[in-house]
Order: structure tokens, then C-alpha cells, then sequence
């Protein structure tokens, strides 16, 4: 093994349960992330920092987090405390009840980590790399750099039409010929130069 064990997979957390426990700056960091994907989250601490709560879909309970709060109706857990005793013990009792749990303090004894995420409807990524936060944060600002606005409007367009292209491709190789054709640097630069709309025509057109 080359020492990264973290396979890369996206998850639909839309609508699921995720359980953050502990109030902190990490906590507030990991509901920001989290909430764009629509889950019900649950902030279990004795102190909570003021922003949590202003969360959408963020329930807070302002108490010290006990094993009962860890149950089959989480889908995630994050256990994000300064208590490393209390971190260990929850840790537990997520592999007891095989609840996919991510351990903060020790990513090594983790079921997931989320890395350094890219958020730019409707692309998602994130940038993990074995034991350099630092160097994971370094890639995902190169990565932004990339991402201008004619791209995401490219990608917003393809969202849009996928299921026409679907329902008017049905051989593979048309349907590669296709894609290859509108999605293209070449395409890009028009986007810049002439504006999405113009693109969204040409291809509807097509279809």
C-alpha cells in the first residue's frame, strides 16, 4: 500500500442525519462544508460557537455528548471535541454500531475524511493528500484558479441538458462525438467571448 488507505467517494447526503460533535472552529468549518448538500445536522457541545446555529438545517443541543447520542439514524458522525478521551470512547461506539465516523484529531482512525473541499455548483471536489493538510489546501487553490466562471457556465449548461442528450444519443460513440465536440477549450473561449446563451442555443439546436 502507498500509505494513502482513503479511497475517494462522493456521497448523497441529502436529507440523511449527520451528527457533529463538539462547538469549535472546526465543528463551525465542517457544518459550512456540509450544509450546501442538503443533510439534517445535529451539533451536540456544551458550548457552541455563535455561528452554528445561523446554519441551515443545523439543529444545536447545548449539552455534553454522551454514546446513547451515537445510533443508527446518524448516517455520518464527525467528532471534532479537544477531548481526547471522550473523541476515543465515541470512536468506539461508531465501530460498534458500524456508523461511518471521521475523528478529527486522528484521521488514521477514521472510517472517512473529507479533505480540502471545492464547492462550485454543480462541481465538487476534494484534495486529500496522505499527512499534508498544507499541501492539500496548496492544490485546492490551484484547482479554484481553473474553475473560471466560463467553466462553471459550461458545466451548468451540461447539468442542464443531460437528460436531452440522453433521451437523443443512444449510441455511445455519437454520444462521445457530441460531448467532445461542445465540451472544448475551444468552446470556453466563446463562452468568454459571446456569453453562455449563445453556446445554450447552438447546442439545442443539435438536440
Amino acid at each position: 500500500m502507498n500509505g494513502n488507505s482513503f479511497f475517494p467517494v462522493f456521497l448523497n447526503i441529502s436529507g440523511k442525519q449527520v451528527l457533529i460533535i463538539g462547538g469549535g472552529q472546526v465543528a463551525l468549518r465542517k457544518c459550512r462544508n456540509l450544509a450546501s448538500f442538503g443533510p439534517n445536522i445535529i451539533v451536540i457541545a456544551p458550548e457552541i460557537t455563535p455561528e452554528i446555529p445561523q446554519i441551515q438545517n443545523v439543529q444545536v443541543k447545548r449539552r455534553k455528548a454522551n454514546i446513547s447520542d451515537i445510533h443508527e439514524a446518524m448516517q455520518l458522525v464527525i467528532l471534532a471535541t479537544n477531548d481526547q478521551s471522550a473523541q476515543q470512547m465515541l470512536a468506539e461506539e461508531c465501530k460498534k454500531r458500524k456508523i461511518l465516523f471521521n475523528r478529527c484529531d486522528d484521521p488514521n482512525d477514521s472510517d472517512f475524511v473529507t479533505g480540502s473541499l471545492i464547492a462550485k455548483y454543480p462541481i465538487t471536489a476534494s484534495v486529500v493528500t496522505s499527512g499534508s493538510p498544507s499541501i492539500s489546501k496548496m492544490i485546492k487553490h490551484r484547482i479554484e484558479k481553473i474553475l473560471d466562471p466560463s467553466l462553471i457556465d459550461l458545466a451548468q449548461l451540461m447539468n442542464e441538458i443531460r437528460p436531452r442528450i440522453i433521451k437523443k444519443f443512444t449510441n455511445r460513440e455519437e454520444k462521445e462525438t457530441f460531448l467532445n465536440r461542445w465540451v472544448s477549450e475551444n468552446i470556453l473561449e466563446r463562452i468568454s467571448r459571446e456569453g453562455i446563451d449563445s453556446i445554450r442555443q447552438e447546442i439545442l439546436t443539435c438536440l
